[in-house]
């Protein structure tokens, strides 16, 4: 930047200072809205990863996603779902619903598989203890399995 003031280029020079305005001026929340669309890129990678195998269904509103959710976790949490939901409840569907809840965001996970829940201690069960702000839930319904947590 120095070498660009010493130039006497006033064109350079302008430019430069432009850029670093730009980013000066920026403040935490643009920087921090820029951290979450990667996760929710990721997202869309994690649903197409599943194309023809599980469909999953996000009913959930881009402004919710971007004002109520933690999109790290909540990623994740689909991932890791969504692998269950295939792997062991042989589900075909797997619909995604949020809301406000007391502490955080109530998350919903309903799929058609009709296996019987498991009550061992997997790599899920460890990752919804690590993330659940409250108790989270799993229950068998007509439709399949049911599980709501709080993130």
């Amino acid at each position: 930047m120095a070498a660009v003031a010493i130039s006497g280029d006033e064109e350079e020079t302008a430019s430069v200072l432009q850029r670093v305005a730009a980013v000066a001026s920026r403040t935490l929340s643009d920087d921090l809205s820029k951290l979450n669309e990667r996760p929710l890129e990721r997202l869309t990678s994690v649903i197409n990863s599943w194309n023809n195998l599980l469909d999953i269904k996000i009913d959930i509103s881009d402004s919710f996603m971007q004002t109520y959710l933690n999109n790290v976790v909540f990623v994740q949490t689909v991932e890791e779902l969504a692998s269950n939901a295939f792997r062991h409840d042989k589900a075909s569907v797997l619909w995604v619903s949020a809301e406000p809840g007391e502490v955080g965001t109530k998350l919903f996970f309903q799929s058609n598989g009709q296996e019987p829940i498991s009550n061992s201690k997997g790599m899920g069960n460890s990752w919804l203890n690590q993330v659940s702000l409250t108790p989270y839930s799993i229950a068998k319904n007509r439709t399949g399995t049911s599980i709501t947590l709080e993130i």
